[in-house]
């Protein structure tokens, strides 16, 4: 059982907080990828829940405060969406990461509604997650060992894009084209359409940072390898339209190997006209990220369908995985299996993975009938 330990600031407060801080604390991060499905089934699991969210959406959003019971025991339980590898790195680790402090909001009085909170000290406490969602295996990561335990939550497919505006010969990418993009950056429109006059008309990579599941699954997917650098573009987008881009500027990593925190920021890009100005560009994202404007590719030539993803004929998925020490105990380890049951049961899921004809033992791994 973990006891929250926020500062108090003012003699006044102490009461309230007290009362607070006598309740168990379980703390969520990872991918962002199932975030609306874990939030769904916190509140499942709880009774009598309020919450208060920050962002644009409870379903969407980076960080949650639940308060409620499991089974007559009080709990408050946090998110705090940070991607998988660094999901996987935090709880293996015992890492500390940043949340909503509870004692920042009245917790007695949560009213399922958005708050605007600055992510300062004022707002935020430093503490150690509990469990961690992932959707790559943890071998797909720098963060092997300890080992966690590991249990399959829900299946998540993913499809490639091609800026809103590509065209009529840009249908289908393979997985020998999508290592080469993502290898060198940019490839010929030529290796689409087949037509010389299109070789000096590039196509351009963009996508996630290194900590993202969905750049890991669609890294061994294609076969480039989980732990290959990328060479990643950075586009300029004014009033739809992708205007310039430029190689991802180094920082935490070599130049062009970053990219961005969330899909949130890969989809609207390719939303953007860029073939109108020889800026297309080509990526991939996870279903919670999925656009009706960009241009959806096939993939090696198949079309996702979820039939397709059951019988192992579209190859481009990956499980979201619900990972934990082995040692956790008590009430946090009674909220774990509540709360896997009540992911892999949530409705939004396009696959379960009870329907799942087939399997695979590592990311982008050989898929393997069931039955």
């Amino acid at each position: 059982m973990k006891i929250t330990n926020t500062l108090l600031l003012a003699a006044a407060t102490f009461a309230a907080a007290s009362t607070v801080n006598a309740q168990t604390v379980i703390d969520i991060t990872g991918s962002t990828a199932g975030r609306s499905a874990v939030h769904n089934a916190i509140r499942t699991v709880l009774s009598n829940e309020t919450f208060v969210y920050n962002g644009s959406s409870f379903n969407s959003a980076g960080k949650v405060l639940f308060k409620g019971d499991i089974s007559g025991t009080p709990v408050i339980v946090r998110t705090s969406w940070s991607g998988s590898a660094a999901g996987v790195r935090d709880v293996a680790q015992n890492n500390s990461s940043v949340w909503f402090a509870n004692t920042s909001i009245d917790t007695n009085s949560l009213n399922n509604t958005a708050v605007s909170m600055a992510n300062n000290s004022a707002n935020t406490v430093q503490d150690t997650a509990e469990i961690a969602y992932s959707d790559v295996f943890q071998s797909s990561t720098v963060y092997g060992t300890p080992s966690l335990t590991d249990d399959k939550a829900g299946i998540i497919p993913f499809k490639f894009y091609a800026s809103a505006d590509a065209p009529a010969s840009v249908t289908n990418i393979t997985s020998l084209q999508a290592r080469t993009l993502f290898g060198a950056g940019y490839i010929p429109l030529a290796y689409f359409s087949g037509n010389s006059s299109d070789q000096g008309t590039y196509i351009y990579a963009t996508g996630r940072d290194p900590e993202s599941g969905t750049r890991i699954t669609g890294m061994a997917e294609i076969g480039y390898g989980v732990f290959g650098a990328v060479q990643h573009y950075q586009p300029t987008v004014v009033s739809g339209a992708v205007t310039n881009v430029t190689l991802w500027p180094a920082g935490t990593y070599a130049e062009g190997n970053n990219g961005y925190t969330s899909g949130s920021g890969v989809k609207p890009v390719l939303e953007a006209n860029g073939f109108v100005n020889g800026l297309g560009l080509i990526s991939f994202t996870g279903s919670s990220d999925w656009s009706s404007v960009a241009k959806e590719l096939t993939y090696n030539g198949v079309p996702y369908s979820a039939d397709n993803v059951k019988e192992g004929k579209y190859t481009f998925w990956g499980y979201l995985h619900q990972m934990k020490h082995s040692s956790l105990s008590g009430t946090p380890n009674t909220f774990y299996g509540l709360l896997l049951t009540a992911v892999r049961a949530d409705t939004s899921w396009l696959v379960k993975t009870t329907d799942m004809q087939v399997e695979r033992a590592s990311d982008g791994g050989l898929i393997n009938p069931r039955y």
